[in-house]
């Protein structure tokens, strides 16, 4: 299917030739001011409020969004990772799309920031999300977070950590999440697919190569399931999962390879391809209505796939 005419039109802007910051602060800086200038709010929530979460050895920051229509007490709590290429993004560089997926999917919903790249290379983001997870089992309750059903969720990099995360969970002792969210994850950082060498440029996601590198040095390590999903041996017991891919993506093709070995294997998933639709799309649901719509529509089906009427 052909690109959305505004993602087209967007993607066909001439790029600035301004030399890219020196600094990964400063990269991280600029992340954040373009996102904000292309974002909106997202809809109005009951509560927003910041959680500390004491992990082993450090502290981790979280921000807890509560749907306006009050979450029934059965109704399980989302984890949320954010995107960014594991170098960058942040909890409010995503606030508006966890008030999506708070509101229109209602999840009391808790996005998590993890230590990022460079500076933390792997395993640190994959440690963070595994010890958020491990939080909330057993502190939750005390912060006042209600359900101890948990759902998990992640954008492009977070949904690399939502995934490696579900595998790693039930060696560590602690419930697997009762369902998966994953949006455009990067699930493979070791091989490559035919997306990958179709969309690798001007697609949004020119980096790709970069930030892996970034995140992983090694690529022994590259391997690993804790840093590729995709690679693990079995994917028997990975939660009922909700597969989002873009047609136009790098990742797109190990979204969908997952989806199919996981439904071989026996497992629940539910795959929605946005044919028209670019890596990240979601993030640009404040200048691209066609992407609003699919966020919105994602929200709800995933609320009816954790909870069917």
């Amino acid at each position: 299917m052909a690109l959305d005419p505004q993602l087209a039109a967007l993607l066909a802007t001439p790029a600035d030739d301004t030399a890219p910051p020196a600094s990964f602060a400063d990269r991280r800086a600029l992340f954040a001011a373009e996102l904000a200038a292309i974002d909106r709010p997202g809809p109005a929530v009951a509560e927003e409020r910041a959680i500390t979460i004491c992990a082993r050895s450090r502290s981790l920051e979280a921000r807890l969004f509560c749907p306006a229509t009050p979450t029934p007490s059965n109704r399980p709590l989302m984890l949320f990772f954010h995107g960014g290429g594991w170098i960058q993004g942040s909890i409010a560089t995503h606030a508006s799309l966890c008030r999506y997926l708070s509101h229109h999917g209602g999840f009391d919903l808790l996005s998590v920031d993890y230590r990022l790249a460079p500076e933390h290379p792997f395993p640190a983001a994959f440690e963070d999300a595994l010890d958020a997870l491990r939080w909330l089992h057993e502190h939750g309750a005390g912060a006042g977070l209600g359900s101890s059903d948990i759902v998990i969720a992640g954008d492009s990099a977070g949904g690399n950590l939502a995934a490696a995360v579900c595998l790693a969970a039930p060696g560590e002792g602690l419930p697997s999440p009762q369902a998966a969210l994953l949006l455009y994850p990067a699930l493979d950082l070791a091989n490559r697919t035919a997306s990958r060498e179709t969309f690798g440029r001007g697609y949004w996601l020119d980096t790709l190569d970069e930030l892996i590198a970034h995140y992983v040095p090694a690529p022994s390590q590259r391997l690993t399931v804790e840093a590729s999903p995709a690679l693990a041996t079995s994917l028997t017991g990975f939660p009922p999962t909700m597969m989002v891919t873009a047609g136009h993506d790098p990742l797109r093709d190990e979204g969908i390879a997952f989806t199919v070995r996981l439904m071989a294997e026996g497992g629940r998933c539910t795959l929605v391809n946005e044919a028209a639709m670019i890596h990240g799309f979601l993030s640009l649901h404040g200048m691209v209505p066609a992407a609003e719509r699919r966020l919105i529509a994602i929200a709800e089906q995933f609320g009816r796939f954790v909870q069917p009427d």
